[in-house]
């Protein structure tokens, strides 16, 4: 017979204060390149989760105690589906790193989820919406290609807010037709690659670069300079997709990240696998690749087949 599932994962025990200094390890080295509000959201999923643990006095790290654990958040905390999902991936996180420390020989919180909440795939843009606010007008300001870079950035280099906010001229090599992200070459198509330097040309003119600036600059009276900030790049795009000229319901379902699902549906229907996927967007689950094989037919039918040119 084969061996039950549980049997897998063997009691494990972590001292409390081994396990509380994990977490500030964590949370603090680990997610240092994540959005803050990740950040905060991560820490009090895994401080809820420290003080179960000093409450249980029984929990192995067992597939049965993360199951009480998702029961206790649930009705216990009385937490709503959406609120169960975040902790349960914060955790599933963490243990992924206590492997890596030695601390688990496997993570048995992979296998939880929180199986309440309908699968929703994302949204992407049709055809006629991205060639729309990709559009450039005949006389572009600075503003307008900035956001255009951006927008591009997102879409075929799969770079977060985050990153567009700490990224600095030094960042871009023309020659290699890269930006490093975080010590990492990340690919830019022609396109992006083309916006980019257009938005360079006009801020800079014959003048040197400073590398050390940001690369893409506020333009606000308050902050003008700086590096845009992560609401500013969302308000800025917001801006220009309510010029779309679409549904009021269907401009509520867009923002920044429908960029770079659009870009995930691109690579679906150019043909590209579940692993280059993760590869390409630089994800760590597998489940947030298959979501745009699962989009492909659908992305087809919008026309986007039409876009592929823009990761190339």
């Amino acid at each position: 017979m084969p061996r039950r599932i549980e049997d897998i994962f063997q009691p494990v025990t972590i001292r409390n204060t081994v396990l509380a200094e994990h977490i500030s390890v964590f949370t603090t080295y680990h997610l240092q390149h994540y959005a803050k509000e990740t950040v905060k959201t991560y820490s009090k999923a895994l401080q809820s989760f420290l003080s179960f643990i000093l409450v249980d006095r029984n929990f192995k790290y067992r597939l049965t105690d993360f199951e009480r654990y998702a029961v206790y958040l649930s009705q216990v905390k009385h937490l709503s589906p959406a609120t169960v999902s975040t902790y349960l991936t914060a955790l599933r996180r963490f243990c992924q790193y206590l492997v890596e420390c030695k601390e688990l020989p496997r993570n048995p919180a992979k296998r939880i989820h929180g199986g309440t909440i309908p699968k929703k795939l994302p949204t992407f843009f049709t055809h006629i919406e991205l060639q729309s606010v990709l559009k450039s007008s005949e006389y572009p300001t600075l503003n307008d290609l900035r956001d255009i870079a951006m927008m591009h950035a997102i879409l075929s280099c799969f770079l977060t807010e985050q990153e567009l906010h700490k990224a600095q001229v030094k960042d871009v090599s023309v020659e290699e037709r890269c930006i490093f992200i975080n010590d990492e070459k990340v690919p830019m198509t022609k396109n992006a690659m083309s916006a980019l330097q257009a938005y360079l040309q006009m801020r800079f003119g014959t003048q040197q670069s400073h590398y050390e600036m940001p690369l893409f600059e506020s333009h606000s009276n308050r902050s003008k300079g700086l590096s845009i900030s992560i609401r500013g790049i969302r308000d800025t795009l917001h801006q220009r997709l309510m010029k779309l000229g679409v549904p009021e319901e269907r401009k509520s379902c867009l923002s920044a990240y429908t960029f770079r699902h659009t870009g995930g549906c691109l690579l679906a229907i150019a043909g590209y696998s579940d692993e280059h996927i993760m590869q390409k967007m630089r994800l760590k689950w597998k489940t947030s690749a298959l979501q745009y094989l699962q989009l492909q037919q659908k992305a087809i039918s919008e026309g986007l087949e039409e876009c592929l040119y823009l990761i190339d």
